[in-house]
């Protein structure tokens, strides 16, 4: 079996293949995974203009966390609606 480990800082050659390796990860742990939270490459370019990013991902900065645990939720409102 392939492996299915990740390395803090791992680096992929596509979205794809990072994408194939979450899912034989869940596959092998069963866990699910979600995108917690992600920065893509247009942002990076208007960041970064320039710097050559590789057309081939979608996301220069991405994190996953499982569905029953990551970090905590932290709501940026107070719980009020304009009811105008």
């Amino acid at each position: 079996m392939a492996d299915v480990t990740f390395h803090v800082g791992e680096k992929f050659p596509s979205h794809t293949a990072l994408e194939d390796k979450i899912d034989r990860y869940q596959s092998a742990n069963s866990v699910q995974l979600y995108r917690r939270n992600s920065r893509t490459l247009a942002v990076g370019r208007r960041r970064c203009p320039k710097k050559n990013f590789n057309d081939d991902i979608k996301y220069i900065e991405v994190s996953y966390a499982c569905i029953h645990g990551g970090k905590d939720f932290k709501a940026r409102g107070d719980g009020n609606r304009n009811q105008g």
